[in-house]
């Protein structure tokens, strides 16, 4: 079974959409909410599909990083992505904070817990921090609109 996600996430009150409406913010556990990066909102900023799990890219596009430095001036916020299938696969996240990156682009297996961890989620004993927020409610992006 496949699983693909490309979302910015953040804690509650950090991605402030009102400007750009209509997205699309869904609330998930922990105190953390996640932007689905889904085709029309990757149209409209000119984002790519998974670039940096998928097309290999060391750096984000300059259309995904102008919108992460724009919706983090309020707090941190990870941008995330990850593709899998059969339960092998990559995850990769970006942070950002204040309207400035914070670092260069991480891709690894469990990229998209470091991020999580970096945003103050604590998952509880015996489950991870993907699923302690819930990430696993949908297996595609498009799935988080509905």
């Amino acid at each position: 079974m496949a699983y693909t996600l490309q979302a910015l996430i953040a804690k509650v009150g950090v991605l402030r959409v009102e400007h750009l409406a209509p997205l699309h913010v869904v609330r998930l556990n922990d105190e953390v909410e996640i932007l689905p990066l889904a085709s029309e909102l990757r149209t409209r900023f000119r984002i790519d599909f998974l670039p940096l799990t998928d097309d290999g890219a060391s750096d984000l596009p300059p259309g995904l990083a102008h919108l992460c430095r724009e919706l983090s001036v309020g707090g941190m916020l990870a941008y995330v992505e990850a593709e899998l299938f059969g339960g092998s696969g990559t995850q990769a996240y970006a942070l950002f904070e204040n309207g400035h990156a914070t670092a260069t682009p991480v891709v690894g297996e469990s990229a998209i817990n470091q991020a999580l961890r970096k945003l103050g989620v604590c998952a509880a004993s015996g489950i991870d921090e993907f699923e302690h927020v819930g990430l696993g409610k949908h297996r595609d992006t498009e799935g988080w609109l509905e």
